[in-house]
């Protein structure tokens, strides 16, 4: 009888658990149109985790002779998440709809899209950043790197991104855009200050 007892209880657990860590579809977050998985997933170490990294914020700031221009990307996907047995993600992909820019001037917005020398969206719709790996480098602060392409040059590049106790996270770095092909020498400066802000679900 004990035995019985024991096994119902563990199924029980074991339902609990599945409705509770079951991934949730982000809100307030625009997205990429992306073929959506037919089966659910629920984050475990080491397997697809669907939904359980949240963009909420993707935002940039662009210098130039004694100004500068705030922009940001409305549209964006998260998908292929791999997360650790803590629960830190440790692989993924970020694509960023290039098209969907917008900045302080509604002119710059267009020329960012559609300047060789700058995005050039024609050839050249989507930014991605791959996650390779994430490091504990201390309390609440993780060493993120991966590859990231813009218009077709990829490169590696690491940062470092503070996580917090309710799981959300931020992270602040400039960005050389001459690496990937941005040539606007005495328009703009060659460094961006990339922002982003998310939330592990």
């Amino acid at each position: 009888m004990k035995t019985v007892a024991i096994i119902i209880v563990l199924i029980l657990l074991a339902a609990a658990a599945l409705l509770i860590f079951s991934p949730k579809a982000p809100k307030n977050v625009q997205s990429l149109e992306v073929e959506e998985p037919t089966e659910s997933q629920t984050p475990q170490a080491g397997t697809d985790a669907k939904g359980a990294v949240e963009i909420t914020e993707f935002s940039f700031v662009g210098y130039g002779p004694g100004k500068s221009h705030v922009g940001a990307f409305q549209k964006y996907e998260v998908k292929n998440v791999k997360v650790s047995e803590s629960g830190v993600p440790v692989a993924g992909e970020l694509i960023i709809d290039v098209n969907s820019i917008k900045t302080d001037a509604a002119m710059l917005d267009t020329h960012l899209k559609e300047k060789a020398e700058f995005f050039d969206t024609a050839k050249y719709p989507t930014i991605t950043f791959a996650l390779a790996n994430t490091t504990e480098t201390g309390a609440g602060l993780y060493q993120v790197t991966g590859n990231l392409t813009v218009k077709g040059v990829k490169k590696q590049v690491g940062f470092v991104v503070n996580g917090n106790a309710d799981k959300t996270f931020s992270s602040e770095f400039k960005l050389k855009m001459s690496d990937f092909g941005f040539s606007a020498p005495g328009i703009v400066e060659d460094e961006v200050l990339i922002k982003f802000s998310g939330k592990v679900n």
